[in-house]
């Protein structure tokens, strides 16, 4: 059923036929098989350069890197996966794994039980996640205001009015969630580190002084840029630079 949507979404959406996206991942799956991971690897990112991002994809492109040793390529492409589907059980199964192996075991900051708890609720959905429980909301608002004045059974009514009004209510606060959610993605910058290991740096310059050392398959989130060098932030609260090449946008 899976696979049968991501064909239908390819036809409508990417400029690939089905049949191609059909053979471009059963290749990358018979390469992986063989254990050609690198072969894969190619076959699966001829099928995102035709503008199709697809979480089954990214996944298969982290096992690959996984099984090469390449740990932070590994977690790049699971948190991409994540990105779009945030509840997927395979996902965040091989992402948990990835993360285990990792050198660096950053501490998050403690947080306020209510903050976790809308945090949660804003990550449930993906952006397109919730753009489409906000749309299915929106016609079933219709679908009871349309009922209540098409109607004259009274008791019928009374529960459209009361239905529509409930609705209503959790349309307003999705479509909040999901320019939130829009919010995020285009404002918070995540990276994850993909070089065995980088020296941060105190401020953008070389020659500053070394801050701390971080390993491969840690995730940061971007703060700012000056010429080649980023601000880095980590969940524990520490901040450094780091030059491009150490990291990859997820």
């Amino acid at each position: 059923m899976k696979k049968l949507f991501y064909i239908v979404f390819i036809i409508l959406y990417a400029n690939i036929s089905a049949s191609d996206a059909a053979h471009l991942f059963a290749k990358g799956n018979e390469f992986y098989k063989l254990k050609q991971y690198d072969r894969a690897i190619e076959a699966y990112e001829e099928i995102l350069s035709q503008g199709w991002e697809s979480p089954e994809v990214f996944l298969n492109i982290g096992n690959c890197y996984y099984r090469k040793g390449k740990l932070g390529y590994s977690i790049l492409f699971y948190e991409r996966a994540k990105k779009i589907s945030a509840n997927d059980e395979d996902i965040n199964h091989n992402l948990l794994i990835a993360y285990s192996r990792t050198t660096d075991k950053i501490e998050t900051l403690p947080s306020v039980f209510i903050f976790q708890w809308w945090e949660s609720l804003v990550t449930f959905f993906s952006t397109s996640g919730w753009t489409i429980f906000s749309y299915i909301l929106f016609l079933i608002v219709l679908f009871f205001v349309g009922l209540f004045f098409l109607t004259k059974n009274q008791r019928i009514r009374k529960i459209s009015f009361f239905a529509g009004i409930t609705s209503v209510a959790i349309f307003v606060m999705s479509i909040l969630i999901l320019s939130i959610r829009i919010n995020n993605t285009q404002s918070l910058k995540y990276a994850v580190v993909v070089q065995p290991s980088v020296t941060v740096k105190s401020s953008p310059d070389k020659n500053s002084v070394d801050s701390f050392i971080l390993h491969e398959g840690i995730k940061v989130r971007i703060e700012d840029k000056v010429d080649l060098w980023y601000k880095l932030r980590l969940e524990d609260g520490k901040i450094g630079w780091v030059e491009k090449k150490s990291f990859e946008f997820i």
